[in-house]
């Protein structure tokens, strides 16, 4: 059930899923569209689903993920703008691609032929009895297949009441994640650099490094999805070598190793990068936000990341690789590469002397005592302290 809910659409994350195994294949029924009660049910669902997929995440806030990702669905409808205007805005304000990534339009075609497309895309999606469901039911009537996939008569009828048996493409999924993965790549990468290639100085050499930290964390999201991904398919009894595939066509076999081993890999400062920098100081006359200290730095901080496992705490503590204010120590660390450096000695102190004659003159002449000893001792101890 959890390995099929991997693959199953983004609209049937939070449904209640019927999972079925027929004919060597899985497929799954969307309950969610034939259980009448299913407006009351589906929050706690989705809570259920956010605790099965965050298992490494503290139960709170995966129940508040889970609440929020129920009550939205909830009141959807309710605050949501005009369908068939929201679709429209939806599709334009993407320059031609849907919120699922999926391609209307080309920018250049003329306004009329994108406006017609966009329609026809809403019509299939929004029409009453589903037009898409329609064109099913024909090509599993003729037998032809629908973009690759063969559907059947006996599944298509059972859609007509919502207990549709809708097959698991996890070949085609996988190469959706997949493609999301990569895709997600070159944002996260973006955040090691953000707001230090414009030109104005970096005086806090702490801002590349808690950036560099925060974007592998990311990266460690996105790995440990991908794990559950491959995992998933891997219970499913899906090909290791359509895996190996997949990513290598896309030229991405270091990812697969890495997904394949459970280890984590994590962003480096390329050569490109360091260029970039150095070139920026030169022209615009700043001192080089990635110089010398930082990057000893974030060696250290990749050093630690190589230990990283999948679906395990992050291993690194900001607190413990950021420069503290101040800290001089620090400094002459990242200077001098692979020496220890110590705390300078105290200087030497003398001896104290003590005065006797200071200390004799004290004492009274009859009883041999200071007054100290003379206020403080018992008569015993002061027949003691006068004979020595």
């Amino acid at each position: 059930m959890s390995a099929i809910k991997e693959f199953v659409p983004w609209f049937s994350k939070d449904s209640t899923i019927i999972p079925v195994y027929e004919d060597g294949k899985y497929k799954y029924i969307d309950f969610s569209r034939a259980f009448f009660y299913d407006v009351v049910t589906n929050p706690m669902q989705s809570i259920i689903t956010s605790l099965e997929t965050n298992k490494d995440d503290p139960v709170l806030p995966a129940t508040v993920k889970g609440m929020a990702a129920g009550l939205a669905r909830f009141v959807e409808p309710f605050i949501a703008e005009s369908i068939w205007i929201g679709g429209f805005l939806d599709v334009f304000a993407r320059g031609g691609v849907t919120r699922k990534g999926t391609r209307i339009w080309n920018p250049e075609e003329a306004w009329g032929d994108k406006a017609w497309k966009t329609f026809k895309h809403l019509m299939l999606l929004y029409t009453p009895g589903s037009a898409i469901q329609m064109r099913r039911l024909y090509h599993a009537y003729t037998g032809k297949t629908l973009k690759g996939t063969e559907y059947q008569m006996t599944d298509e009828l059972l859609g007509l009441i919502g207990m549709r048996k809708a097959p698991l493409d996890i070949y085609r999924s996988m190469q959706i994640n997949i493609g999301k993965f990569l895709g997600r790549e070159g944002d996260q990468r973006q955040l090691i650099y953000e707001g230090t290639l414009s030109g104005d100085p970096v005086t806090d050499d702490n801002k590349i490094i808690e950036q560099f930290i925060w974007a592998n964390k990311q990266r460690l999201d996105a790995f440990n999805e991908m794990k559950r991904y491959y995992d998933a398919a891997k219970a499913l009894k899906f090909k290791e070598k359509d895996i190996r595939d997949i990513f290598k066509s896309r030229n991405r076999m270091d990812i697969y190793k890495m997904i394949k081993k459970n280890k984590f890999k994590p962003f480096n400062i390329s050569d490109n990068m360091e260029e970039k920098y150095k070139d920026l100081s030169e022209r615009k006359g700043i001192e080089n936000p990635l110089n010398k200290k930082v990057k000893k730095r974030i060696k250290k901080i990749i050093k630690r990341l190589k230990k990283q496992k999948l679906n395990k705490d992050y291993v690194i503590d900001k607190d413990k690789f950021l420069f503290k204010e101040g800290s001089i120590l620090d400094t002459i660390k990242d200077m001098l590469p692979g020496q220890q450096v110590q705390a300078p000695p105290l200087p030497a102190t003398p001896m104290p002397v003590a005065n006797q004659a200071q200390m004799v003159a004290q004492k009274d002449p009859q009883t041999n005592l200071t007054p100290i000893e003379t206020a403080l001792l018992s008569p015993e101890e002061k027949v003691i302290a006068g004979r020595t």
